[in-house]
């Protein structure tokens, strides 16, 4: 395999969708196995991966009432992983193994070859993967967290990331357009002249092809950023096009939640300074998270 097959191989990854919802299992998966080939392990036996897999789909997946590390098998369809000793494990009618066979067998995942020798002749495609499949898959306000999760800091791995092109002009249109303050509490603070935890929230995240364009934005506080990111609640357009906040079913908490979140419940957030600047229509959903707007 050379190295812009292994591009192309990460670039085209297919992932399970269903109503515009897209899982994170393989690429969760991939950037495990590649935190672990930092450390110099290559070979990860199914009992190894199970639980800590479990607990990135958990962390960083949508909500789901029931999550199974189903990934560790099906990624050996694609030319990027391989599996040893999957002999004798039962698949059900969908074909997925019987995880009660996997557990007992042990199974051996580990990089195909191919992606073997890409990884070891250039140590920049290491850096370059990690953040490809963090960019295509998962908000960018999730990234740091999932790289701490893993264990992997791939700028010390290796160099060679690209990322998207950016328009340095949205954000400050975005947060112009909401005077600076977060659309949906109002938090607005500066230290001196700089504006502090305030950030321009694609709607539609750039990954998936949402526009630099204050119509695809919104000022939000970092914390309501995150709880967007993370699928916890949603925006949607009533009948006389106001934007309302709408909470997740899956989202609950103590009492700073009742404070931070469910009190803005079916509320308006805060319009922009010119009607044309409103988050227009419904946008698709964006890659493991939940319709943003509809």
């Amino acid at each position: 395999m050379t190295a812009d097959a292994f591009r192309a191989q990460i670039a085209t990854l297919n992932t399970w969708s269903k109503e515009g919802k897209r899982a994170p299992h393989k690429p969760l998966l991939l950037l495990y196995a590649l935190a672990r080939f930092a450390e110099g392990t290559e070979r990860l036996p199914y009992n190894d991966v199970e639980g800590p897999l479990l607990q990135l789909l958990e962390d960083f997946g949508p909500p789901r009432k029931k999550v199974q590390a189903f990934s560790f098998q099906r990624l050996a369809t694609s030319a990027l992983w391989d599996i040893d000793g999957a002999d004798g494990i039962r698949v059900t009618s969908a074909g997925d193994w019987f995880v009660t066979d996997a557990r007992r067998l042990d199974p051996v995942g580990h990089f195909s070859d191919g992606t073997l020798r890409c990884l070891r002749s250039q140590p920049s495609l290491l850096s370059e993967t990690t953040y490809a499949l963090l960019d295509a898959h998962f908000a960018p306000s999730l990234h740091e967290d999932i790289l701490t999760s893993i264990g992997l800091d791939p700028e010390r791995a290796g160099t060679g990331r690209k990322r998207p092109h950016r328009d340095p002009a949205f954000r400050e249109s975005v947060l112009s357009a909401y005077g600076y303050q977060c659309a949906i509490c109002g938090f607005g603070t500066r230290v001196g002249r700089k504006l502090v935890a305030v950030e321009a929230a694609h709607v539609m995240w750039h990954s998936a092809g949402g526009p630099d364009a204050v119509l695809n934005g919104l000022a939000l506080c970092s914390l309501h950023h995150k709880l967007l990111d993370e699928g916890a609640y949603t925006i949607e357009k009533t009948p006389a096009q106001a934007s309302t906040l709408v909470v997740s079913e899956s989202a609950n908490g103590g009492d700073r939640f009742q404070d931070w979140l469910m009190a803005f419940h079916r509320r308006p957030i805060a319009e922009p300074v010119r009607a044309e600047y409103r988050v227009s229509g419904r946008n698709p959903a964006c890659p493991g998270g939940i319709p943003r707007v509809r």
